[in-house]
């Protein structure tokens, strides 16, 4: 088997390894029993323990008598793993007791989910037990976090503080992952931003017809008190436009409203000069002219073509202004940790590089898996599936 894979099974769990290898040492194997150890293999790897445990119940019915045998004592041995499992979640959710009670709220969950699989006796069932009691007093107390949340991200939408809303709507999604309250009140942001963006993009039409028209009067003026007086006009409009886009594109990049008026922004400029009035405008950043479409589009292809740093600083983009569309951000977020997870040498993986190469691959997965629980990685980047799970269910 793949040296990857043993090696991956070795650092999983003991447990695992010594199954593995007892199963494919013996050539008469029938191939049923291979597959069942294959699908074991992969639930362990992602915290499945029920269907690890469901497997192991069909191995022991399918299997030769030898693998029978086994698989019952692989069942005991999995009981371990499960208890160990529980401790992590219990140490995680006190940890961030006073820290995010989204948190050790989904560590308590993972607790009891674990502990429903198989019972327990001693000091792992009074560790389910109070993760059950955690979870009935952590699901009360985020509910009235996220009700007052929302209520000042509601307020934030209606006085047009869209930066001040998407703080308030992601620190809703950091307490209750995927939350239903979010994805409304982000619904909202997009309603009311689009309202703002047109509003805003008629005024800077309108004062752009204005200076035109002012320009015109400068280029005809005679006398030198007031066409000064015009010019003085002429940088207010100019000031005016500037802070207006600006303050659009921060919020809304690509936006093609905006895109388009600042070509005509340039067009005014140009038609000023020739005509011997000078008319300044600010030129905005490039990537705020595209839309978040397009960035991710840009950063899906260089992650494609093995130029991670690249699809890191394009995605960098998606951490500022007020993003609200969750399924893109989301996806920007899974390929940043895609990106940071591809540079991890295997070979060196406990070297201090590779472990800060692993950690900003777990802060990117962990902010996808906040705005969508259930995301999954894209085609052909299952190689990564160890480190998604592992920030999915150890944080």
């Amino acid at each position: 088997m793949n040296s990857l894979i043993l090696k991956a099974c070795r650092k999983l769990m003991p447990a695992v390894l010594i199954f593995y290898m007892f199963v494919y040492s013996s050539e008469a194997l029938a191939l049923e029993c291979a597959e069942v150890s294959n699908s074991y293999n992969d639930k362990i790897r992602q915290y499945l323990f029920r269907d690890a445990l469901d497997i192991l119940s069909k191995c022991q019915e399918e299997c030769p008598k030898s693998q029978k045998d086994f698989c019952g004592f692989q069942t005991i041995a999995i009981k371990a793993t499960i208890r160990n499992y529980i401790g992590i979640q219990i140490k995680s959710a006190r940890d961030n007791a006073d820290i995010n009670d989204g948190i050790a709220l989904r560590a308590y969950q993972r607790a009891v989910e674990a502990g429903s699989s198989i019972s327990f006796e001693g000091n792992s069932r009074d560790e389910i037990n109070e993760a059950r009691k955690g979870v009935a007093s952590l699901q009360e107390k985020i509910n009235l976090q996220v009700a007052s949340l929302a209520t000042e991200a509601e307020q934030a939408i209606d006085e047009l503080r869209f930066d001040k809303a998407r703080d308030l709507i992601f620190e809703i999604y950091s307490l209750d992952n995927g939350s239903a309250d979010a994805q409304k009140l982000s619904a909202l942001a997009v309603d009311r931003l689009e309202d703002y963006m047109e509003n805003n993009s008629r005024e800077i039409d309108q004062l752009l017809k204005s200076l035109d028209t002012t320009v015109n009067r400068a280029v005809s003026e005679k006398s030198p008190q007031r066409k000064k007086k015009l010019k003085q006009e002429i940088d207010l409009y100019a000031q005016k436009i500037d802070s207006k886009v600006k303050i659009s594109l921060l919020l809304k990049p690509g936006d093609q409203r905006i895109v388009s008026l600042y070509s005509n922004m340039t067009s005014v400029s140009n038609r000023s000069r020739k005509n011997g009035v000078t008319v300044s405008f600010d030129v905005p950043d490039s990537d705020q002219l595209e839309t978040p479409t397009v960035k991710l589009q840009a950063a899906i292809a260089s992650v494609n073509k093995g130029r991670y740093q690249e699809t890191i600083s394009t995605l960098k983009y998606f951490r500022s202004g007020a993003q609200f569309d969750i399924e893109l951000l989301s996806q920007a977020y899974i390929y940043e940790g895609i990106a940071w997870a591809a540079q991890i040498n295997e070979s060196t993986a406990n070297a201090p590089k590779d472990r800060l190469l692993r950690l900003n691959a777990k802060k990117a997965f962990k902010s996808a898996l906040s705005l969508n629980a259930h995301i999954q990685l894209p085609r052909g980047y299952s190689k990564y599936n160890p480190i998604l799970e592992e920030t999915r269910h150890l944080g």
